[in-house]
């Protein structure tokens, strides 16, 4: 898979650092290819026509992370049996907080 990508990235003419170019570069250079600006960053995707798909997944999102807040506040404060919402893995890692099943 490796020598794969590597023809690949020469047939499309990328270049690659490697090693030695990334300890010898200057963390205060900036990179040179474009990117647009303030373009989407959507936390997801639902597919065109599916507005209420959208809507449900925006509330969803908002009651995660409310429910996270809530959580982090409590855990900050020294409570350590408080619950995170499902799907907090890094609390859960890190930390052996206590995750909602699901």
């Amino acid at each position: 898979m490796e020598s794969q990508a590597q023809k690949r990235a020469r047939t499309k003419g990328w270049r690659v650092l490697g090693r030695m170019g990334v300890l010898c570069g200057s963390p205060y250079e900036r990179a040179t290819s474009w990117e647009p600006l303030r373009s989407l960053n959507p936390n997801f995707a639902v597919g065109r026509g599916q507005k209420n798909a959208f809507f449900r997944a925006a509330e969803a999102l908002k009651r995660f992370r409310q429910s996270y807040r809530d959580s982090l506040k409590a855990w900050r404060e020294g409570i350590r049996d408080v619950l995170f919402p499902k799907h907090t893995w890094q609390m859960r890692w890190l930390h052996c907080a206590q995750v909602a099943p699901g």
